[in-house]
């Protein structure tokens, strides 16, 4: 075998085994990414939100962001997985990642959340949106757990609590189907006959009547702390008791709006002056009558591929 020959086998043997080598790197990726031991506790560690799902003639797109708190976002840093609320099957969707000024923007902090977006598509008959309800994991790269994170596609909608679940508000009053269909249910405590909307840049509770932990004057001190990336835009009174939330609680009567034959409504502003990550609403009496924990809507209009 000539000296040229033998350099091209050389070389074709060289190729082979990067092609090999490269490929069964792939493929352990795609098979670690596929793999869950567990489904973890939402502990709000994560930020994410579905912002748009879009229909094309046979294809659905499904936009959004996501990034761990405290950490650079990097590109590839979780996967997505849709859990069948009927049937318990997983999906695992491809997803393409681009960068999200806006949602850094917001959250301006020592960490950069730029590479926070993503999209995943799919044809309409592999999951069915406008039929099936899912939820939207987020799974860390290279681990084998995902996470809750509160968010939910049901039948095409995008909803932030699972709707398999009791948590719908049946009221007639014009008042409350205005918030209700305006609005977004953010957390709800249907055993105690409470419900939490968000519409644009207010939040109201929808308190059944025969709440039972009411004063006997009917008020109640109702807690709402919320929690940011940016303590240093806090208001001066919390800074100055080093805490690193914003305590916006009130008073049931001071912010009551309306009330109707079952139920009783405040209202309160959700201050803009910060980022929020977290919102913490509950009754404290002796111990914690009920308390809940959501993330907010976030209304961000840049949801394009970049």
């Amino acid at each position: 075998m000539s000296k040229v020959k033998r350099n091209i086998w050389h070389v074709l043997i060289c190729v082979g085994l990067l092609c090999l080598i490269w490929g069964g790197y792939l493929f352990c990726i795609r098979r670690e990414q596929r793999q869950i031991s567990e489904i973890r506790e939402d502990d709000f560690s994560w930020i994410a939100q579905i912002d748009s799902v879009e229909y094309d003639n046979e294809i659905v797109r499904v936009k959004g962001f996501a990034f761990e708190l405290n950490k650079l976002a990097k590109e590839r840093a979780f996967s997505i997985v849709l859990r069948n609320l009927d049937t318990e099957e997983m999906i695992f969707p491809k997803v393409r990642y681009f960068s999200r000024e806006d949602v850094n923007g917001y959250f301006l902090c020592d960490y950069d959340y730029t590479n926070s977006g993503f999209e995943f598509s799919a044809k309409i008959d592999e999951f069915d949106l406008e039929k099936n309800n899912y939820e939207v994991l987020i799974k860390p790269y290279w681990e084998e757990y995902a996470c809750h994170v509160g968010m939910y596609l049901s039948k095409g909608e995008v909803v932030s609590v699972n709707l398999n679940e009791n948590s719908l508000l049946e009221e007639n009053d014009t008042r409350i189907t205005e918030i209700v269909n305006n609005g977004t249910l953010r957390a709800y405590q249907s055993e105690m006959g409470i419900y939490v909307y968000q519409c644009a840049n207010t939040m109201y509770w929808i308190v059944k009547k025969d709440y039972p932990y009411f004063s006997s004057n009917g008020n109640m001190w109702m807690q709402f702390v919320l929690y940011t990336t940016q303590n240093d835009k806090l208001p001066m009174e919390q800074l100055e008791k080093k805490c690193m939330w914003n305590n916006c609680s009130f008073s049931f009567l001071e912010k009551e709006v309306f009330e109707t034959d079952m139920f009783r409504v405040v209202k309160c502003e959700i201050p803009q002056t910060h980022s929020i990550t977290r919102i913490e609403t509950g009754h404290v009496g002796d111990g914690r009558l009920w308390w809940m924990t959501f993330r907010p809507q976030y209304d961000f209009m840049d949801v394009t591929n970049k």
